[in-house]
């Protein structure tokens, strides 16, 4: 009896060791089981986060690229500004157009005067000439109707 309440005893002691064991084993389990779930709301808190950030990145980008056209258009007006002269250059060049025209005015006016003036003279040559012409015409009349 005394060897079979031993292994009696050393059956429980096993059955308790492994009792034991498996209770640590789960206390393991969970404490990992708590471990993961951190990890894995730490990696969910990341993910959140990166994709707030791919967001943001996405809307600097939007607004860089909104900034770059506008620096392009920006440098494609100040090329066309700059291939034209400035504002005293345009107005130096007018003032000198506009005297130039002037001037072209007054020698229009004074050629018109001029050719007005000829015509006149050409009308008065013109009236001459007849005058003369009828006169010689008269003079031979008389001279044949006396002759």
């Amino acid at each position: 009896q005394a060897s079979q309440y031993q292994r009696l005893l050393v059956t429980l002691s096993q059955c308790d060791f492994a009792m034991v064991k498996t209770d640590m084993v789960c206390e393991m389990n969970e404490k990992e089981l708590e471990r993961y779930t951190r990890i894995y709301k730490q990696i969910e808190a990341g993910i959140e986060d990166a994709k707030k950030k791919i967001l943001d990145f996405q809307e600097e980008l939007k607004e860089a690229r909104r900034i770059r056209k506008h620096k392009q258009e920006y440098d494609a007006l100040a090329k066309i500004i700059a291939e034209h002269p400035d504002r005293q250059e345009s107005a130096a060049q007018m003032r000198t157009v506009e005297a130039d025209l002037a001037e072209l005015r007054e020698q229009k006016e004074a050629l018109d005067e001029k050719l007005s003036l000829r015509r006149k003279q050409f009308h008065v040559l013109m009236y001459s000439i007849q005058e003369m012409q009828r006169l010689l015409e008269d003079e031979e009349e008389t001279m044949e109707t006396e002759g």
